[in-house]
């Protein structure tokens, strides 16, 4: 798959999204629970925001036209996760 795209109304984290960086497979997540936290400005994927109509097809056409580097940053994010990280991120976004 050239990205994989998450088309969820809510989410805390997702297993897909950890296992479509694994394959090197950017992922495109709405910009909720902690998607952010997990991929950050553009590492290995991108958000977008839920409440904007066609901000999901937006987001996939433009994941489409990035070069072969924001594989290679899925890859690399999610080898970078680790369940201690995952932890603080879950304490972080339960204090907000």
């Amino acid at each position: 798959a050239d990205v994989a795209a998450f088309p969820y109304k809510s989410i805390l984290t997702s297993g897909s999204m950890l296992l479509s960086l694994t394959f090197g497979t950017p992922a495109i997540l709405p910009d909720v629970g902690m998607t952010r936290e997990v991929l950050g400005d553009g590492e290995g994927g991108r958000v977008y925001d839920p409440r904007e109509p066609d901000a999901l097809s937006q987001a996939i056409v433009s994941s489409l036209n990035q070069s072969d580097d924001v594989r290679t940053a899925a890859a690399n994010k999610a080898r970078a996760i680790r369940w201690t990280g995952m932890t603080q991120i879950f304490k972080e976004l339960s204090r907000r």
